[in-house]
């Protein structure tokens, strides 16, 4: 069971990384690393870079796999096996580690071409402020901030000043030992930058105490600070996990509905465990799979029983 099980997974892995399917994998990451080119800020950078991952990644290798056995099926691929003493679940699970393994390879292109396109470009380095002090207390967010770092750096603070009005804005900063305290003017506007000092010689993490004045709302966004510049590619264009079990699970479910119906039903059903969010629960995924494993066995012996002269 084992040889003709990788015989037929290694067809699968040969047609699935088809020299059209490399290219398209390199043109889709290179058209989501232009894309993330024109992102400001490295966390907007990494969430569109999840979702262009998921989308494209989804879309460029559902089809393949979903055509494979559709494919040998109009080409009466299924009657030949039929006559033949191979069993159906060798068969099934070829196509399916096969057409896995193979729609893993072109995702791993696809981010390492958007990875050669966009990781060069440099971004501000930020660290989001934690929510430090008690509901009563006026809000004081700590910032880690790595020793090597100096400043000054920048804060970008989410406020609401009513039109044709300026408010007041006091910072209360803690670095160790060391306390400052600086008084800001806020024209109407929805966000503010504004500098803050590094404290030097003091290290460690940063606290900072936000008291709002008369004109002036906080936001309930967490501040953050700009502590510096870094690489596109050295934190925000990382796979995330998340995105590659989902892609993982759809690719499963396209290869297991296409051994027992058509191109189109096949695709829905990718598609459609590609939208559903993944849980990452350990034995929830594994009872998903080999849910769809059986099935793919079920529709796979079925097809060749119909496919019998």
């Amino acid at each position: 069971m084992i040889l003709p099980t990788l015989l037929c997974a290694g067809a699968s892995f040969r047609r699935v990384i088809a020299p059209r399917n490399l290219a398209l994998a390199l043109v889709a990451g290179a058209i989501t690393g232009l894309a993330l080119l024109g992102l400001p800020a490295p966390g907007l950078v990494s969430s569109a870079y999840q979702v262009l991952v998921s989308t494209l990644g989804g879309l460029l290798v559902l089809p393949i796999v979903a055509a494979l056995p559709a494919g040998d099926r109009a080409l009466g691929y299924e009657q030949l096996v039929g006559l033949r003493p191979v069993p159906s679940v060798s068969l099934a699970l070829g196509r399916v580690l096969g057409s896995v393994v193979g729609a893993a390879l072109l995702v791993l292109l696809l981010g390492f071409s958007a990875r050669m396109v966009a990781a060069g470009r440099e971004l501000p380095r930020e660290v989001v402020g934690r929510l430090a002090s008690e509901p009563e207390q006026p809000p004081m967010f700590r910032f880690g901030i790595p020793a090597d770092l100096a400043g000054p750096f920048q804060l970008s603070l989410a406020v609401h000043v009513p039109l044709r009005q300026a408010g007041e804005l006091i910072i209360d900063a803690r670095r160790g030992e060391g306390t400052q305290r600086s008084s800001h003017r806020v024209r109407p506007t929805r966000r503010v930058v504004l500098p803050v000092s590094d404290m030097a010689p003091q290290r460690g993490d940063l606290y900072l105490t936000l008291r709002a004045g008369d004109g002036l709302v906080l936001a309930a966004e967490a501040p953050r600070l700009e502590v510096g510049r870094e690489l596109l590619g050295d934190a925000s264009l990382r796979l995330p996990r998340e995105a590659a079990l989902r892609i993982a699970l759809a690719v499963l479910a396209a290869v297991c509905a296409a051994c027992a119906f058509h191109f189109e039903t096949a695709l829905l059903a990718g598609l459609l465990a590609l939208l559903v969010p993944s849980q990452q629960n350990p034995s929830g995924v594994l009872l998903t799979s080999g849910l769809l494993l059986l099935f793919a066995v079920m529709g796979t012996a079925l097809v060749r029983r119909q496919a019998l002269p």
